[in-house]
């Protein structure tokens, strides 16, 4: 319990509360364990609480008519998700599946809002994370709707690149650690189109890959 303690005290919602809140919401929470591939929540299902991820990693994803994929987040220890329908009342909007064994830490709906209801300031710390969650959306849209599937599968990987790539001289070298069908399900395709796109960039010069690992060109 003390470390659901460390863990709930440090995501935005609850930054600088009280102890008497924080001690309050842990009381209330609960611990499950979730194995790979096992829904969390399903689009269109009520809304009846949100989550943190003490360990492993979760998507947060909606499905098309033809049943292809469109990954909206990746969530890892510390960060939280499905918090936005306790708001709005409405359902969850997404699924949400584990990537990985993982655990998970709910907070439910009920004592949550009591809290708020006393204590206006969560929901103040709350905004900046959704406003942030808000801009990442709009950049995934405006890809989906603005460049074609080799354009968003290049700024996907010079991305990931610059945020944990490691500089060599033959450029930003990282480890997606991701299969194409993965990659394909983050940006809204297949795996084969993936596959296709990832020789056209080396063919132009983009990026190279070499033993698993890709290196992306510094002239880019």
């Amino acid at each position: 319990m003390s470390e659901n303690l460390a863990i709930i005290s440090k995501i935005a919602p609850f930054a600088n509360l009280e102890k008497r809140y924080i001690d309050r919401i842990v009381k209330s929470s609960l611990e499950k364990k979730y194995s790979k591939g096992e829904a969390v929540f399903t689009q269109g299902e009520e809304c009846d609480g949100f989550y943190i991820v003490k360990s492993g990693e979760v998507k947060v994803c909606k499905l098309s008519s033809e049943g292809r994929e469109q990954v909206l987040g990746m969530f890892k220890k510390g960060d939280f998700f499905g918090i936005v329908p306790l708001f709005d009342g409405g359902p969850y909007p997404a699924n949400a599946e584990v990537c990985v064994d993982s655990v998970l830490i709910k907070i439910g709906k009920a004592p949550f809002l009591e809290i708020i209801k006393e204590n206006p300031m969560i929901s103040l710390n709350i905004l900046p994370n959704i406003s942030k969650r808000t801009r990442e959306f709009t950049t995934v849209v405006e890809d989906l709707s603005l460049k074609d599937v080799k354009g968003r599968l290049f700024s996907f990987i010079h991305d990931e690149a610059e945020k944990r790539g490691k500089k060599t001289e033959k450029g930003m070298m990282i480890d997606l650690g991701m299969t194409h069908e993965e990659i394909a399900a983050r940006l809204g395709t297949v795996r084969e189109v993936i596959t296709r796109g990832l020789s056209k960039l080396q063919k132009e010069g983009k990026l190279k890959i070499e033993e698993g690992m890709i290196f992306v060109s510094d002239k880019c």
